[in-house]
């Protein structure tokens, strides 16, 4: 309708409707400081970085659970986004690279944050013997 309009076969568009196609979302909240650690409070705590990492390192859930114990540089204080995991709808999980190009990166950690790290490792990755930092099935 748009190229009649253009080849001035016709004046106006009569399938234009006013303001569609146009998504008007109401803005997402966001957690405060102290929402998210009340979360990590009284979330199960295996999970307890998977918040803080969400929050404090930008990190998406696939990309929370793709994480491998590799990818952790303590001594640096980095932490190196290259795959993420995802559920397929038949149960089984699935390891790609992130979502794009440029969400291959590397992540400075504060020293709150290597601390969580560390006290994650000693309680849970290590007892598991799973490769990744936050195993679906542990």
């Amino acid at each position: 309708m748009n190229t009649a309009i253009e080849d001035k076969l016709i004046k106006t568009n009569p399938c234009t409707i006013k303001e569609a196609g146009q998504e008007k979302n109401v803005e997402r909240p966001i957690a405060t400081l102290e929402q998210v650690f009340e979360l990590a409070k009284v979330i199960d705590q295996r999970y307890r970085l998977a918040i803080l990492l969400a929050t404090f390192g930008g990190l998406r859930l696939g990309e929370i659970f793709g994480l491998e114990i590799t990818s952790i540089d303590l001594g640096s204080g980095t932490l190196k986004v290259d795959q993420q995991i995802q559920e397929l709808s038949n149960g089984f999980y699935v390891i790609f690279e992130p979502k794009t190009k440029a969400s291959l990166r590397t992540i400075a950690l504060s020293d709150f944050m290597i601390q969580e790290l560390k006290n994650h490792i000693s309680a849970f990755s290590i007892t598991t013997g799973s490769k990744y930092l936050l195993s679906c099935d542990n």
